[in-house]
């Protein structure tokens, strides 16, 4: 069987002889898909965040308790809305991997050595600058999670993010030399940060480990294989 990396698929083409092109019409449904989410984002979301802060700003003023018990039901309600607005927006790329993967890694990287201090070492082999962008789009957002976690929780001096990928799958993994952390703290702190990565690798027909070792760091890991042409192999599904 040959596989084929994104750079060896061949040009779209005309398959229905009236000039309609299967991939280039997919494109085009993707990119429209794209800036409707980026809309959703910048204005829905906009719109959502500074409702939410004005809210919390009244729930603190000195009201009657029938009109704080009114204004704690929309901050709930509110709060709902603004997690379904971030549900469609992660199905959009973000912008930064307009210039592949491997420089919004070290961007990240960079991020959080410049907040935090801590020293991050990005390694990137094989096509990593050729990965899928929905698989792309999944392992940056993993990524920010978890570099969120090293940042708030590991105590750590460095980290380090190794991503490869070949014609049969695609690996992620973040690893600090921090505090690590009992199996019960996801319950208390990063619980649902820890949760968000694990969905977002079942989207992509992934698997997400993460292992932690109480004083000797914790090392967040995502491999996706992949079908020929490079693309994520479906949940349910196996390469053939």
């Amino acid at each position: 069987m040959n596989w084929m990396q994104d750079d060896d698929r061949p040009d779209p083409v005309n398959t229905t002889g009236d000039g309609y092109s299967p991939v280039a019409n997919l494109a085009q449904m993707q990119q429209e898909r794209a800036e409707i989410v980026r809309n959703v984002h910048d204005e829905i979301g906009g719109a959502l965040t500074a409702l939410h802060f004005d809210l919390a700003w009244l729930a603190t003023q000195p009201v009657s308790p029938a009109i704080q018990a009114r204004v704690e039901r929309a901050l709930e309600t509110l709060r709902e809305a603004i997690q379904a607005t971030q549900s469609i927006t992660a199905l959009a790329p973000p912008a930064i991997l307009s210039n592949g993967l491997q420089p919004a890694l070290r961007h990240l990287a960079q991020s959080l050595g410049h907040r935090s201090g801590i020293k991050v070492a990005v390694t990137c082999t094989g096509s990593v600058q050729h990965t899928p962008p929905r698989i792309a789009g999944a392992a940056y957002r993993i990524a920010l999670e978890a570099l969120n976690n090293i940042g708030k929780h590991a105590r750590c001096q460095q980290a380090s993010i190794a991503a490869s990928a070949s014609a049969h799958e695609f690996r992620l993994r973040i690893e600090d030399d921090g505090v690590g952390f009992e199996s019960a703290a996801p319950q208390r702190a990063g619980h649902f940060g820890l949760r968000s990565m694990r969905e977002r690798a079942i989207t992509v027909g992934g698997r997400l480990t993460i292992a932690r070792r109480p004083g000797h760091g914790t090392c967040v890991s995502l491999t996706v294989p992949l079908q020929p042409c490079g693309t994520a192999t479906a949940p349910g599904d196996h390469p053939g």
